[in-house]
């Protein structure tokens, strides 16, 4: 419509590196809360995992993934991390022979991420009573797989090749699916390094796909894949209740002895001073008796919110956490649901926004269309050369505000997804 706001909306590639690097930045935040973090590149989680699959047929997905990082050269990995972040979130604009080094060294794992793509079984060890020195999923160190993955599809892009950069980057979002496990299998760790995964991917095809349309044959093959990891996505739901039960299990088993107790409290945040542990956990001692019930009646609580759709979800603040349980120790163990239920849903729009834009693009019009924006349970809106979610705030701004998480988790702006400029 001449002279409205859907005019102004126009090709901001910047805006799709801002929301993600505050996306990353926001989930490794909240990673460090939780855990401490592993400084080995002989990760603990991974030598788990291998053997695990020792006992398992060879047709799980991750075989081959995992097998490629016993080959990886760490050591470049890390030197070369942060140039992998800021091409795998602008694209290559120069020539990074550094970077471009590391990704021809390494390149078995694109190809074991290729070969697991194509494979549908996929298991993961079990953390069902686990304690909090189980190992987990590594996020700093799927991080650096993330960016390499996702800087080496980027190279494919500059070099002229957008349906190889497109395909890589499909695969790279089925990868980041498979580790939001189901419960028995998840951690929060896992979850929030596969939501990463998956947002880096998506930054990439919605910036390839804005200037570039890719061959009918690989729209389809994306949105395939897209759409299968919108319908298995698993809930940040069953990572945060796994995670409670061992933090649950934990509390109960040190509940006899203070200084134990105080030790547990440490491990979930670690800026208590020792005596201020001991001084907390003494006050929290009354709290024991009913702890058990208390905190399965909480998580009971946040799951059935989060699994709910978001419009008729609870806001999730301390006040609604009170509101759930008196007991202290209880909401001790309870991070920041509220941004990352956002988070979550943040990306499952964009998710639904590139599935949104390989369909129009594949001539689908009326099917692009009733795909639904996740934020308002409505049909995505539509401009001349755009596709936009409302965002968080559930409010429309025509695509004339972008929303950046920088300025509040839930904030004003929509998810905008662009489209290529239609050839003359």
């Amino acid at each position: 419509m001449k002279g409205t706001a859907e005019e102004k909306v126009s090709p901001w590639p910047r805006v799709f590196a801002i929301v993600t690097i505050f996306l990353t930045a926001f989930l490794f935040f909240l990673f460090q809360l939780v855990y401490r973090p592993s400084v080995s590149d002989q990760d603990p989680w991974v030598k788990e995992y291998r053997s695990f699959l020792e006992s398992q047929d060879d047709g799980n997905a991750m075989r081959p993934v995992l097998d490629a990082l016993n080959t990886v050269d760490w050591e470049s990995f890390h030197r070369q991390k942060k140039a992998m972040r800021e091409l795998a979130l602008g694209g290559w604009k120069d020539s990074h022979p550094e970077v471009e080094r590391v990704l021809s060294e390494n390149a078995g794992l694109v190809e074991a991420v290729r070969e697991s793509a194509k494979m549908e079984s996929v298991t993961f060890p079990t953390t069902t009573d686990r304690g909090v020195d189980a190992p987990r999923p590594p996020f700093d160190l799927l991080e650096s797989v993330a960016f390499f993955l996702t800087a080496n599809a980027r190279f494919l892009e500059a070099g002229g090749y957008p349906n190889d950069a497109m395909l890589r980057l499909g695969e790279t979002a089925i990868l980041g699916q498979r580790f939001c496990r189901p419960r028995d299998e998840a951690s929060l760790s896992g979850h929030l390094a596969g939501l990463a995964m998956i947002d880096l991917s998506l930054n990439g095809m919605l910036q390839v796909v804005s200037h570039t349309i890719p061959s009918t044959e690989v729209l389809q093959s994306c949105y395939e894949r897209l759409t299968v990891i919108d319908r298995d996505l698993v809930s940040v739901a069953d990572a945060l209740e796994a995670d409670a039960d061992v933090f649950a299990k934990e509390i109960i088993s040190r509940g006899e002895s203070p200084a134990r107790l105080a030790s547990g409290l440490q491990y979930y945040d670690r800026n208590l001073s020792d005596g201020d542990a001991r001084q907390l956990a003494g006050k929290l001692k009354s709290d024991l008796p009913t702890f058990d019930d208390q905190q399965a009646k909480l998580w009971e609580a946040v799951g059935g919110a989060l699994r709910s759709p978001y419009p008729s979800r609870p806001v999730m603040d301390d006040a609604w956490l009170e509101q759930q349980t008196p007991n202290r120790l209880a909401r001790m163990y309870f991070p920041n649901v509220q941004a990352l239920a956002v988070r979550e849903t943040a990306t499952r729009s964009r998710l639904r926004l590139m599935r949104a834009v390989c369909l129009d693009l594949l001539g689908q019009h009326q099917e692009a269309r009733a795909l639904l924006d996740p934020f308002s349970g409505k049909p995505f809106r539509w401009g001349e050369n755009h596709v936009r979610s409302v965002g968080p705030d559930a409010i429309d701004d025509l695509g004339a505000l972008l929303y950046e998480p920088n300025r509040g988790v839930v904030s004003g702006g929509d998810i905008v997804a662009f489209l290529p400029p239609i050839a003359d």
